[in-house]
């Protein structure tokens, strides 16, 4: 090949690097949107990626605020996040159900799951590897079902430390930061969450009385979470040695849940029929199994005789 034809060949490559670098940079561009209070809870739904900046009225007359505003701007030009939606609220209603008190905010919903920029200071390079690294939330869900399987906290604890947060509707603005807490500390121990409301069993377990209430589990023993600071950086602090100035308690064994006569009990109380028809069958099959276990022994005894 001779020196012209390979100085074309190269060109046209390089041509083609930054067409398809510019076409896969388009593709990757946010969407700046504009959108009401009423329209949030659907958006974060409905798309993988949303990133919110809450601020108040007060935000445009303090400098740093602005700053911050400036910065989130050149977040989507840059971000890297396939279909991230950007999007600014002042003074919103919605900023006391994500715990935000603060004159400014940035939040990123991950399919539903909020998580709370906690940094000090906003610089888009900073917001947009953030994003990066928190693409999938760092917090489990615990359940009555799977608590003592995955946190094995009274067989083990195999799976190492857990910092649970224990939540209810009433207190649910907790959550954001407390992805916050789990992208702090997803490389030195688990972070989890259990609904009270939901999950009785463990409630009841942990004898959860105030919302939200957070304990660490370690080695058997539990510690409480009593400091009145909610932030990201007090509940870290505590996870990575502070808890070892509370008193710790042993970890109470797993309450179980209630036996056959009081699930039958339970579906009379809650007029659940289909619960109570299966309950009656499975109470009926086990009787009947008794009794043919019975007639079968005394015929052995009667030939025996």
């Amino acid at each position: 090949m001779s020196s012209p034809q390979c100085a074309m060949l190269l060109l046209s490559l390089f041509v083609f690097s930054l067409f398809s670098s510019s076409l896969s940079q388009d593709e990757l561009h946010a969407e700046v949107l504009a959108v009401e209070d009423s329209e949030v809870h659907a958006l974060v739904k409905k798309e993988n990626f949303v990133l919110i900046f809450f601020y108040t009225s007060a935000c445009e007359s303090d400098p740093k605020c602005v700053e911050s505003m400036n910065e989130v701007d050149l977040v989507a030009p840059n971000a890297m996040l396939e279909g991230l939606k950007v999007t600014k609220l002042m003074d919103s209603s919605l900023a006391v159900e994500y715990g935000i008190k603060t004159t400014s905010a940035l939040v990123l919903f991950r399919k539903g799951i909020p998580i709370l920029f906690d940094a000090d200071h906003i610089e888009h390079q900073d917001i947009i590897y953030w994003m990066e690294q928190n693409r999938e939330s760092a917090v489990q869900t615990l359940t009555d079902e799977n608590f003592e399987h995955l946190t094995q906290a009274v067989t083990g604890a195999t799976t190492g430390d857990w910092f649970i947060n224990f939540w209810a509707h009433d207190c649910q603005a907790t959550l954001p930061m407390w992805e916050a807490v789990g992208s702090r500390l997803k490389h030195r121990m688990n972070t989890a969450v259990v609904d009270i409301d939901q999950n009785p069993l463990t409630a009841k377990r942990f004898q959860i009385t105030d919302c939200p209430t957070q304990y660490l589990l370690r080695a058997g023993k539990m510690y409480r979470y009593r400091d009145n600071e909610q932030s990201t950086n007090a509940f870290v602090v505590f996870a990575q040695g502070k808890y070892t100035h509370s008193t710790s308690r042993v970890i109470p064994d797993e309450v179980l849940a209630p036996g056959l006569v009081g699930k039958m009990i339970s579906a009379v109380k809650s007029c659940n029929i289909a619960g109570l028809i299966c309950l009656a069958a499975l109470l009926g099959i086990l009787i009947l199994c008794c009794c043919m276990k019975r007639r079968s022994d005394s015929r052995k005894f009667s030939k025996s005789a």
